[in-house]
């Protein structure tokens, strides 16, 4: 046999083929329906507040983990290289996370960030088993995607074309999704798909409509003035520069858009600037204006941008001009415009310096007479609370570096040695949170995973330089890449990873990126390898969805209870007794037991509840607060004050040293 057959698999032949060939389009259409229907899901979930709720992503998960073990089971190859290192990695994370309720404060609070990563990692495994190694999968998967947040895009377009100011918190854009940070970082997740279509110029249609979404994407992500998503665009855009072939016409592209962003900026400004005086929110008539300039401007744009790639298209068609003529045209005023920039930078020196002096002072010094006021751009101020956030996260990782404080345990040294008033419960960065609470571990499972993404932008990238296919390999790295990045690094400086819905668009990016379209055949795996990895994977999934259906049903009975609280104390009791049987570590059942037998006026069994939770987590200021707060009703003082006594220990910023002194005024506080 020559080498070549030794390699090559052998092909069906006859009736043979004609089934095989059969069934593989079977499975591709249902692979690709699998894309779409979850890529739209993942962009659409803005509707739902991102999944946010565990009591939707806890259900959402146990489907997850259905259909990730029955594509594993049906998968004829199990994931393999940086598919199964990625896996691996996020699965590492979930692991540690859920030990680390072993040594956590609360193991409630553990279990619960545990369950999402259990989630994530579900979904990583399903998006990998449903793409696979095939490009039009991938494309589908993203185009969906994409699809989902433009229709999310046109919710927002349409709404400040009718001057309805519902969807802004005062001046800022803050629905569907429900946090500002957020909303922008889901439109702009769409805007370098959209930018790898606009650098499609040999079809010219295409590239305008790319282009045209893009501007609209980026105008209407300017009305919730996220400083965040700048961080998130900037790191992303020099991601792709660095390691994605097709620089120019990806520059072209950036600055055609910015270049319109700034023609339009005084009417997208106008939504911030000129707020109502009356509710201080967005004023109609300046939503309408900005709306109407995002329009004309996409439109615009994109319709010349098409045909001037129509024409020169046309033009190397009939060569007229050279493809190497016009590149060297393109580069040379590409470096102009360099120079030009670099000019405008060395004589505004001064006062660029002097600018990101004051910024920096304000961000360290927690100077909010920096931030955004009414009437004033927040995209470049420094003032705020991160620097805060992140120096205790820094701390609690030099005190704790092994193993850190445990998952989702951030808050309780955050409480107590915050410099400022603002309740967070996490720190806003990712490789911080990773760090605070799982520690070294942690830290290096998720530099594992990024490391993952990186390779393979890496890989897609040389491929897309030449060769068959290397205009798909180019989109595909710049929509994927671009998506993955931006999300990182959004999520670096604020909370983005603990909002599911944008995680899973991070997740399907990350899944086309280290799984890039078959070069070579793969022999299949021995049947015993398969079936111990198949029973590892369906033994991991069985723990996590016990691990997760718990939580859930004892949510589901708390909530009922809580209800119940004023119409039938008797029956919250009861159903709060319910969820303590489901998740008796959960210190908000006992919380809410504690509420109802206080309604029955029921003292001692209602401190005894709150007691409890004390046992389970002691360094929880809530709770003593909300003892204190029972003995001040009951009316002994000496109680409640020992009890918010403790409870001001815990969070000496909590704005609650009143109650020590006369824990009476308690009482009347709403």
């Amino acid at each position: 046999m020559s080498s070549d057959t030794a390699v090559m698999p052998v092909q069906p032949t006859g009736a043979r083929a004609q089934g095989s060939t059969g069934r593989g389009n079977a499975e591709l259409t249902v692979r690709r329906a699998l894309g779409v229907a979850g890529g739209l899901a993942f962009g659409l979930s803005a509707f739902a507040f991102g999944f946010y709720d565990s009591a939707l992503w806890g259900p959402a998960a146990l489907v997850v983990l259905a259909l990730a073990a029955a594509l594993l089971i049906g998968t004829p190859r199990l994931p393999r290289g940086l598919q199964l290192a990625a896996i691996g990695a996020l699965a590492a994370l979930w692991l540690w996370a859920w030990a680390s309720r072993g040594w956590s404060e609360s193991a409630a609070q553990a279990q619960i960030e545990a369950n999402r990563l259990a989630l994530y990692t579900a979904l990583l495994v399903a998006l990998v088993a449903i793409v696979r190694r095939d490009d039009r999968v991938s494309a589908a998967l993203l185009s969906a995607c994409t699809a989902g947040v433009l229709i999310v895009l046109a919710v927002v377009l349409g709404r400040a074309l009718s001057g309805d100011a519902g969807l802004f918190l005062y001046t800022r854009l803050n629905e569907p999704l429900g946090y500002v940070n957020a909303q922008a970082d889901l439109l702009l997740l769409a805007f370098w798909p959209l930018v790898a279509l606009g650098e499609q110029i040999r079809k010219p249609l295409r590239s305008g409509l790319g282009v045209g979404g893009a501007i609209a994407v980026l105008g209407a992500a300017v009305f919730a003035q996220s400083r965040g998503s700048i961080v998130g665009l900037a790191v992303s855009t020099l991601v792709l520069l660095a390691l994605v072939p097709g620089r120019r016409r990806r520059l072209w592209v950036l600055l055609a858009a910015g270049a319109t962003i700034a023609l339009i900026w005084p009417e997208l400004a106008g939504v911030y600037r000129h707020p109502d005086p009356i509710t201080g929110g967005a004023r109609s008539g300046a939503l309408v204006s900005a709306g109407q300039a995002i329009v004309a401007a996409a439109l615009g744009v994109g319709l010349a941008w098409g045909v001037v790639c129509a024409a020169l298209h046309s033009l190397a068609q009939r060569r007229v001009v050279s493809g190497r003529a016009l590149g060297r045209t393109s580069a040379a005023l590409l470096a102009t415009a360099a120079v030009v920039a670099a000019g405008v930078a060395v004589a505004e020196h001064g006062r660029i310096s002097d600018y990101v002096s004051r910024q920096y002072h304000a961000f360290v010094k927690l100077d909010l007479s920096q931030t955004a006021v009414s009437g004033q751009s927040r995209l470049g101020s420094g003032g705020g609370y991160r620097y805060d956030y992140w120096r205790v996260a820094w701390k609690v990782f030099r005190d704790e570096p092994v193993h850190g404080v445990g998952a989702g345990n951030y808050d309780v040294p955050y409480f107590a040695n915050r410099r400022q008033a603002e309740d967070i419960r996490q720190p806003h960065s990712i490789e911080l949170q990773a760090l605070s609470e799982l520690g070294i571990p942690g830290g290096l499972a998720l530099l594992a995973l990024i490391g993952c993404a990186t390779a393979g932008l890496v890989i897609r990238g040389r491929r897309g330089r030449h060769g068959r296919g290397s205009s798909r390999e180019r989109a595909l790295a710049v929509a994927a890449g671009g998506m993955f990045f931006l999300w990182l690094a959004h999520t670096s400086v604020d909370w983005m990873h603990l909002i599911p819905g944008l995680t899973a668009i991070a997740l399907a990016s990350l899944a086309v990126l280290v799984s890039p379209a078959r070069q070579t055949p793969e022999p299949a795996e021995r049947r015993p390898v398969r079936l111990a990895a198949v029973a590892l994977a369906l033994g991991l999934a069985v723990l996590a969805s016990v691990a997760i259906l718990r939580p859930v049903l004892s949510q589901h009975e708390r909530s009922v209870a809580r209800s119940l609280l004023v119409k039938n104390p008797s029956k919250a009791v009861a159903k709060a007794n319910d969820a303590i049987s489901l998740d008796g570590q959960e210190v908000r059942n006992w919380y809410v037991r504690s509420a109802a037998l206080a309604r029955l006026g029921l003292y001692a069994p209602a401190r005894s509840s709150l007691e409890r939770a004390v046992a389970l987590e002691p360094r929880d200021w809530v709770t003593w607060f909300l003892l204190g707060d029972l003995a001040a009703r009951r009316g002994d003082l000496c109680q409640a004050r020992r009890d918010y006594r403790r409870a001001l220990e815990l969070n000496p910023r909590g704005g609650f040293g009143r109650f020590v002194r006369d824990p009476r005024a308690a009482v009347a506080w709403p």
